[in-house]
């Protein structure tokens, strides 16, 4: 797999004692990101509404903590939240079978 970036993922957990959203921060290097920009016919009040989805391959054995709705952010990153401007992880798909040189988690990001 050809690996073009690295990324941060911020996982959203609620913390127990307070009941607020805390986020874990992952850092994750030489990943594949393939990004698709669509522009719909249909237009909103700001003009053409514009659809934007990242797939990101990472190419990892052990196991990668995700969930619908965890953000991530294109590039390394320190900030403990994630901007505000990251993506929206929509899915995810485990595929850590075959060969282990093939082994990698696909997300799907908007």
């Amino acid at each position: 797999m050809i690996t073009n970036g690295d990324i941060t993922v911020y996982h959203a957990e609620i913390d127990a004692e307070t009941r607020k959203e805390v986020f874990k921060r992952q850092i994750i290097k030489n990943v594949s990101i393939y990004k698709t920009y669509e522009e719909e016919r249909r237009h909103s009040q700001d003009g053409p509404w514009r659809s934007r989805e990242c797939i990101i391959r990472v190419p990892q054995s052990e196991a990668l903590v995700l969930a619908i709705g965890d953000r991530v952010v294109l590039g390394l990153t320190d900030e403990p939240v994630p901007s505000v401007d990251s993506l929206i992880v929509n899915g995810f798909s485990d595929n850590r079978r075959g060969s282990k040189r093939m082994w990698h988690y696909k997300i799907i990001c908007r």
